[in-house]
C-alpha cells in the first residue's frame, strides 16, 4: 500500500512539473509578437499590419501584373518601425537585440546579413525547403529600428518579387537577395 502511495505522489509531482515547465515555455511567448504588442501605440513608433483580405483586394487591383506572388499565398504583413521625425523619438532602442538575440535559431534560417555603420539587418525564413511559411527583416541600430514579419506560404525564390507587390520601407532588403 505504500508503495502505491509512492507511486501516486512521484506521478502527480511529476505531472506538476511538466505543467509548471510548459506554463514557463508558454508564458516566454514569441519574441517578435511579444515586440510588436510592447510597442504598439507607443509614441515614436509606427505599425502596419496588412491582413490576407486587404492582400487580396490588392492583388485584384494589380490586373496586368496577373503573375503576382500576393494572390493568395501571403496571409499577413506586419512592420513595426521607429518614427524619424517623432519628437519623442525613442532612444536605445535596437531591434537587433531585443528580437534576433531571443529567436530560436533552430527554427530559422539565416538568407541574408548586412553589417554597415550603425545599422544591422538581417533576414530570415522559416519553412521546409524552398517552401517559406514566415520571413523576418530585423533592421537594428543607433537610426533605424524595423521589424517586419511576413506569414503566407511562398516559395523561397519569390521573395524577391516581394519589393515590386508592396511598397514599404525594409521591403528593399528583399532586393539584395536577387543578387
Amino acid at each position: 500500500m505504500c508503495n502505491l502511495k509512492q507511486v501516486t505522489m512521484k506521478k502527480t509531482l511529476f505531472l506538476v512539473f511538466i505543467m509548471s515547465y510548459a506554463g514557463v515555455l508558454y508564458g516566454q511567448g514569441d519574441p517578435v509578437n511579444n515586440v510588436f504588442e510592447k510597442y504598439l501605440g507607443k509614441e515614436g513608433f509606427s505599425t502596419i499590419t496588412i491582413t490576407g483580405d486587404m492582400l487580396d483586394m490588392m492583388t485584384k487591383m494589380q490586373e496586368e501584373s496577373k503573375d503576382t506572388v500576393l494572390q493568395s499565398k501571403l496571409s499577413s504583413v506586419k512592420i513595426l518601425v521607429t518614427d524619424k521625425e517623432s519628437d519623442n523619438r525613442p532612444t536605445g532602442i535596437d531591434f537587433m537585440t531585443e528580437v534576433y538575440s531571443k529567436l530560436n535559431k533552430t527554427v530559422y534560417k539565416e538568407l541574408m546579413t548586412v553589417k554597415e555603420a550603425g545599422e544591422d539587418v538581417i533576414i530570415l525564413a522559416r519553412g521546409d525547403n524552398d517552401l517559406i511559411s514566415e520571413v523576418l527583416i530585423i533592421i537594428g541600430g543607433k537610426e533605424n529600428n524595423a521589424l517586419i514579419q511576413i506569414t503566407g506560404s511562398i516559395l523561397l525564390r519569390e521573395l524577391a518579387d516581394l519589393t515590386g507587390d508592396i511598397q514599404f520601407n525594409g521591403l528593399e532588403q528583399l532586393k539584395k537577395l536577387e543578387k
